[in-house]
């Protein structure tokens, strides 16, 4: 079970900044699964509304929305993109069981633990 974060904003900073120093592997990984998720909420939403439409015929089809090339996108661009959808109200800000380990993808297979966080630790620009 997932619960939302509750944490500082250095806390917030030091995730951010361990998501920027994973490799650009694993932050294509990260991003492809956010990309599928948003992709299939909205087509959720589309199908639930297309339910009520009286006239179906001038419904165009679905086309998903997040069209972001994971494979052509640049290391900071695919941070940008995974942490502001791992720290959005909406459908992100994910965390384990007291909060240690906050989500860095819609499943939970990827985190950052706060727990490594040193008790001295400041932002530093990466």
């Amino acid at each position: 079970m997932a619960w939302e974060w509750s944490h500082s904003e250095e806390a917030y900073s030091f995730a951010e900044e361990q998501l920027g120093k994973l490799a650009l592997e694993t932050l294509r990984e990260i991003a492809e699964e956010w990309k599928t998720k948003l992709n299939d909420m909205a087509e959720e939403a589309f199908e639930y509304d297309r339910q009520f439409d009286e006239d179906d015929a001038e419904i165009k089809p679905f086309v998903a929305p997040n069209t972001i090339d994971v494979s052509n996108t640049g290391e900071r661009e695919l941070v940008t993109f995974i942490w502001s959808n791992a720290s959005d109200y909406e459908h992100g800000r994910a965390c384990s069981n007291g909060g240690h380990e906050i989500y860095l993808c819609p499943d939970g297979c990827h985190t950052v633990d706060l727990g490594d966080m040193p008790k001295d630790w400041s932002p530093e620009e990466y």
